[in-house]
């Protein structure tokens, strides 16, 4: 540039005055004067303003100028203009190679991504034009981060997982620390949105051993074994989470699937100590009481099911459900124990609070009684059974039983004799209470 002195403005215009009396056909000259003075007005004017437009004069109509193109980029950039810098950049990147063709692209496609208004105004698509400039960038370097980065965002942008995954495999090695993780990460829910949940879940697993101590990972595979139904998957990721939640809903639920995913593998002791987890948090748990309830007749854990069939029978919400338990009860104690008598209680305290087939909870106490050699309390049962109004020949029925017990089981004839006494007076009908008052009297001698 030359030196001169004086007022800048001045100076410019001298200098587009010698460039007005130039010959049209010096074009060299002519973009010289208006170098110099673009110069002049960012430099010593900062102007930058009037220097972009007079570097536009000195492109030329045929918009070819090297100098001119690198200067309006420059510019732009600077005063973000983001539809100036696009456009000018797109005149120069075909006429540079090597590194200054790759910072081009990379400075271009920043500008497209950032402002993907300015490539409409040029009628482009702007994600077509970013992903061209990005494709220049890792072209020329295929280690370039940024530009595997710009194309992940385009392929995320547009649901192309496969393009997508490939720039995120690409990326995997070229990055460390919290980036990897982040990107792990990213392919790993990349993978599940694409349907392949097998590799999502290795994708996972993954980004679990860069960081061990988050729960994120595990609540991923835990989603997405069950989706798949990998039960083994599901419960081992939900053992290492139930490490991060010890109480509350939360913990009940995350209990409640793992016993489910146990259940599903037969893993029966896995199953019991999930379901005791949920009953130590909620006690009243329907689910976990019938859940424990059936292992533990399953198991042969009679202790343990006894307790938890104290439980139920605590928590039945009213009379029908208590005899509804312990019926279910004397069954599974009758079957586990081989102990008649505490069948025997659950069937008397059923009968206590039944309102209907009474007769058929006697008949099974009374099998039990002959099993175990029950007969007093089964007696008893009868005397219980008498204090309900009953008409005579019920009434009458009930204490001819219990005098065939007193005098065969129980070693009672006195007491025998009394009751048929009392079942004739209560009945008098030629039935079995006359016939068996008249046996009796025979061996008393009482005719």
């Amino acid at each position: 540039m030359h030196t001169l002195s004086g007022d800048d403005t001045a100076i410019i215009d001298v200098l587009m005055l010698r460039r007005s009396r130039t010959p049209t056909d010096d074009n060299h000259a002519r973009r010289t004067f208006l170098r110099e003075a673009a110069l002049v007005a960012e430099v010593r004017l900062g102007d930058l303003a009037r220097a972009r437009q007079l570097w536009r004069e000195a492109l030329g109509p045929d918009e070819d100028d090297p100098e001119a193109l690198d200067e309006l980029i420059r510019l732009g950039a600077e005063a973000s203009d983001a539809h100036a810098t696009l456009r000018h950049g797109r005149m120069r990147i075909d006429q540079l190679d090597g590194a200054d063709r790759l910072e081009l692209a990379r400075r271009l496609a920043r500008t497209v991504q950032t402002a993907p208004e300015a490539a409409t105004a040029l009628g482009l698509d702007a994600d077509a034009e970013a992903l061209r400039l990005w494709t220049i960038v890792h072209d020329a370097d295929p280690q370039a981060t940024d530009a595997l980065e710009g194309l992940c965002d385009l392929a995320a942008a547009r649901s192309d997982f496969g393009q997508l995954l490939w720039s995120l495999d690409a990326l995997v090695p070229l990055v460390e620390g919290p980036e990897l993780r982040r990107v792990q990460q990213q392919r790993a829910e990349a993978l599940a949105e694409s349907g392949d949940l097998g590799a999502a879940v290795e994708a996972w697993e993954a980004v679990r051993a860069l960081a061990p101590d988050e729960r994120m990972p595990l609540t991923a595979i835990r989603t997405l074994s069950m989706q798949r139904d990998d039960h083994w998957s599901a419960a081992n990721a939900l053992k290492a989470e139930l490490r991060f939640v010890r109480a509350g809903d939360e913990a009940v639920d995350l209990n409640r699937q793992l016993a489910h995913q146990a259940d599903a593998l037969s893993d029966n002791s896995t199953a019991v100590e999930a379901w005791e987890r949920v009953l130590a948090l909620r006690p009243d748990d329907s689910e976990a009481l019938g859940a424990l309830k059936t292992a533990y007749a399953d198991l042969g854990r009679v202790d343990d099911l006894v307790r938890v069939l104290r439980r139920l029978l605590d928590a039945a919400p009213d009379d029908t459900a208590r005899v509804a338990q312990l019926v279910e009860a004397a069954e599974l104690l009758e079957k586990l124990r081989g102990d008649p008598s505490e069948a025997f209680d659950c069937w008397r305290r059923a009968f206590l609070l039944a309102q209907s087939d009474q007769q058929g909870m006697l008949a099974q106490m009374r099998r039990l009684a002959e099993q175990g050699d029950l007969w007093q309390r089964y007696s008893d049962v009868l005397d219980l059974a008498r204090r309900s109004p009953l008409k005579a020949p019920e009434d009458a029925a009930i204490m001819v039983e219990q005098a065939h017990l007193a005098e065969v089981h129980l070693g009672a004839p006195d007491k025998a004799w009394m009751l048929a006494r009392a079942a004739f007076e209560r009945d008098s009908t030629d039935g079995p209470g006359l016939a068996l008052l008249c046996r009796l009297g025979e061996a008393r001698q009482a005719w």
